[in-house]
């Protein structure tokens, strides 16, 4: 099933994607990275809880986000936060990248869509709530160049849908919030975080099986 998302035809100037579940279907992405190594599991849960604790703050920048990340982190107990902090940028993230370069690819959709988009002279970015952006992209096989700006959320000092982050990500791009969408899979992160934002949003929903 074509999931190609339905795009504003008229005043588009920018079209903003997310990654995970908007670029590629994320089925089943946290079974294997806790059955890749079930040490994971508990450390992954508090990580979870921790991004559950920090939901659309925002902080002055990457370090500042990280830092209250990996706090949050090992106040559940299962990693201290210097621990946190190794576990994340030593094994988890690239383990993430490892399993969408095995068993992931992005959907059908985006490589036509972006040089249509490109073409056209609409910029284009991804704003993701996670980082490696490059690293992850690659691994779905997509060239990170063929979008006009890349973002992480976190790097930028937060998680969605904090809209001051979405205001940095406009403000970088030197573009107007009515002139950009946002495209996403979930209406409460993308879609809210856009809205505030003053942007226009469109759901990707995933493909029937």
């Amino acid at each position: 099933m074509d999931n190609k998302p339905l795009l504003p035809s008229e005043g588009v100037v920018a079209v903003i994607f997310d990654v995970d579940g908007t670029l590629y279907d994320k089925s089943r992405l946290a079974l294997r990275l806790i059955f890749s190594d079930l040490r994971h599991a508990l450390i992954l849960g508090s990580e979870r809880l921790a991004r559950r604790d920090l939901r659309g703050k925002a902080f002055a920048d990457g370090n500042a986000f990280y830092s209250e990340l990996f706090v949050h982190m090992s106040r559940y107990g299962m990693v201290s936060a210097e621990g946190a902090r190794k576990w994340y940028f030593e094994d988890y993230m690239p383990l993430t990248v490892r399993l969408l370069r095995q068993y992931y690819k992005a959907y059908d959709y985006v490589l036509p869509l972006l040089k249509e988009l490109r073409a056209r002279g609409i910029v284009t970015a991804v704003f993701s709530d996670y980082g490696c952006v490059d690293e992850k992209l690659r691994a779905l096989g997509i060239d990170p160049a063929l979008f006009d700006y890349r973002f992480s959320a976190q790097e930028l000092g937060g998680l969605k849908p904090n809209v001051e982050l979405f205001g940095r990500v406009l403000s970088a791009m030197n573009v107007e919030a009515a002139g950009a969408v946002m495209v996403g899979d979930s209406d409460k992160s993308d879609g809210e975080g856009a809205r505030r934002a003053g942007m226009r949003f469109v759901k990707v929903s995933r493909p029937q099986q």
